[in-house]
């Protein structure tokens, strides 16, 4: 996750990609809304997903800098023992559907954005 780049200001259409007339205003206008709002979605996603991942770690005894892979792979061993790592492994699992969710709704609203007659 470090290595996720995040920008809340990040246009649905950038510049040098302007799609004249392709889309009408109205749409355009809606749709950038939209995208707001998800942008601020995806925030709030990544930070659930980060604090999950610290909470994992947690669980697991792994250090901060540990790559959530290892961490998600000891979970799943520990996870039949301990209530505390099955918790936290389904809070992260959790957040990250969420994560995934709403990235999809990102690529949606750019493919509308894109797309005549959305």
């Amino acid at each position: 996750m470090s290595g996720m780049r995040f920008d809340l200001d990040e246009p649905l259409i950038p510049d040098d990609h302007a799609l004249h007339g392709l889309v009408d205003i109205a749409t355009m206008a809606a749709l950038e809304e939209e995208w707001k709002a998800a942008k601020v979605d995806e925030w709030c996603a990544v930070a659930g997903l980060r604090h999950a991942a610290a909470g994992l770690r947690s669980a697991t005894g792994r250090p901060n800098a540990a790559p959530i892979e290892f961490v998600l792979t000891d979970a799943e061993h520990k996870a039949t023992d301990s209530h505390r790592v099955r918790r936290a492994l389904t809070a992260y699992q959790q957040a990250a559907t969420l994560y995934e969710g709403v990235h999809a709704h990102l690529a949606d609203l750019r493919n509308r954005a894109t797309a005549p007659g959305t």
